[in-house]
């Protein structure tokens, strides 16, 4: 009996430390799976976090030149932290891909960051362009921004209607007088008026026989002022042709106005020196636009004032547009050789080409030339092989010899087949290329009679 109570006993003492056991277990698996579900909330958050830039302070908003956000634009922003480490002082420099929300905003790295750049040259959206002239003041002006006052980058809408364009001052040293474009006037030289010649001394292509263009015209004048009392310049851009007017403006588009253009406009200094002062031109005759960006060179205001234009953008084709087509940089040469033909020889505007045929053209060319490489490196592969099989078997039958020397000469005359079928062919799509949308003399005679 005494026995059998202490194992009742036992019994009891030991139930109750498997119940307390058991609660314990029970509440430790709680306490561990609430954990558990923290830490994986946690990770999931951090690497959620990693996908994303850090939501911050700065802020940046880009927008098109009527303020309107755009939303979906592409941008590299380049962050540099420094901080202190074993051994001294380190940068760590990331690259980041970010891109604008629907409302043209982004907003990324807090202020902890040391220091955060945008490539603003890396903006891109599709029907639109990044300008420096649109955006003059890129300092580091993101570390100050924030939600209600962000830094703010504008984008240009690019026209839909392109066009080839001239660009004659393109040959450094031959334009402007022979001299390099741009002038320089001081202020107590006496009063002197400078004249433009946009075509002056142009060339055509090098290395194709043709001609120099030296007869001179001057598409507008140049004629500065010195205020001593106030220290300010002021130029006074002038046309002399009958037909002929110039605009001046700091509204920089595409697309040449089609009225207002006077023979006379003056330019104050602080218009001179914005960075998108553009000239229009109406000039020559058949009747050309074209737009010279405005470039004010290294000068002293008070002694001294510099006029440069970084390029005149000009359409052969008598048309206002001012947008440049990318595709004809692929036979820019073949295009301006053509324009300055008709222009400055015979006197008259040269055919608009078709562009999509001449980029058909640019293709076939291309793997023509592709496929006459890959034969051209096949070619010298295999001959040198047969060499070295001529050269192994010195001492064999003259059978084999003669049977390794047949092999190239079959070769030999294969290659040269497909090589004269290759050029064949290239040499009639480089005429191709040279007369496409030329005028059809006989389909005129037919319209004529």
């Amino acid at each position: 009996m005494q026995s059998k109570s202490r194992v009742q006993a036992m019994s009891s003492y030991s139930f109750a430390l498997k119940l307390l056991a058991g609660r314990f277990v029970k509440a430790a698996i709680t306490c561990v799976a609430a954990f558990g579900a923290v830490l994986l909330l946690v990770v999931g958050c951090q690497s959620a976090t990693c996908e994303k830039p850090l939501k911050g302070d700065r802020c940046l908003l880009v927008t098109d030149t009527e303020g309107n956000p755009l939303p979906g634009v592409k941008f590299i922003v380049y962050t540099d932290r420094v901080y202190l480490r074993f051994g001294g002082i380190k940068s760590d420099r990331q690259r980041h891909q970010c891109v604008t929300d629907n409302n043209g905003m982004w907003h990324g790295f807090p202020a902890s960051t040391m220091k955060v750049e945008i490539l603003d040259q890396s903006l891109s959206k599709e029907g639109y362009s990044y300008e420096r002239w649109l955006n003059p003041l890129i300092y580091n002006q993101l570390d100050h921004s924030t939600v209600k006052s962000p830094f703010v980058l504008r984008m240009r809408w690019i026209l839909d209607e392109k066009s080839f364009l001239l660009d004659p001052l393109d040959d450094t040293g031959r334009a402007f007088n022979a001299r390099s474009p741009s002038f320089e006037f001081k202020a107590g030289d006496a009063a002197r008026t400078e004249g433009v010649d946009l075509f002056y001394g142009v060339c055509e292509t090098p290395g194709v026989a043709g001609y120099v263009h030296s007869e001179r015209y001057d598409d507008f004048l140049v004629r500065p002022a010195y205020d001593a009392a106030s220290g300010k310049w002021e130029a006074a851009f002038i046309v002399t042709n009958a037909g002929c007017g110039i605009i001046a403006t700091t509204n920089r588009v595409f697309m040449a106005p089609a009225d207002g253009y006077r023979t006379e406009v003056a330019v104050p200094q602080e218009v001179l020196d914005h960075p998108a002062f553009t000239l229009y031109l109406r000039t020559r005759e058949p009747r050309l636009y074209a737009m010279l960006p405005f470039s004010r060179s290294a000068h002293h205001p008070d002694r001294d004032l510099g006029i440069a234009f970084r390029t005149a953008l000009v359409n052969p084709y008598g048309g206002r547009e001012l947008e440049r087509d990318g595709r004809t940089g692929k036979f820019y040469n073949d295009l301006r050789e053509e324009a300055l033909r008709a222009l400055l020889v015979e006197r008259k505007y040269p055919p608009r080409p078709d562009i999509d045929a001449r980029m058909e053209n640019y293709k076939k060319r291309n793997e023509l030339s592709t496929k006459m490489r890959e034969l051209r490196t096949k070619d010298t592969h295999v001959r040198r092989e047969i060499e070295m099989i001529k050269t192994s078997m010195k001492g064999e039958p003259k059978s084999k010899i003669d049977k390794a020397y047949e092999k190239q000469q079959k070769w030999i005359k294969e290659t040269d087949g497909i090589f004269r079928e290759y050029r064949k062919e290239l040499i009639r799509l480089e005429k191709e290329a040279h007369t496409l949308n030329l005028p059809d003399e006989s389909q005129k005679d037919e319209v004529d009679e």
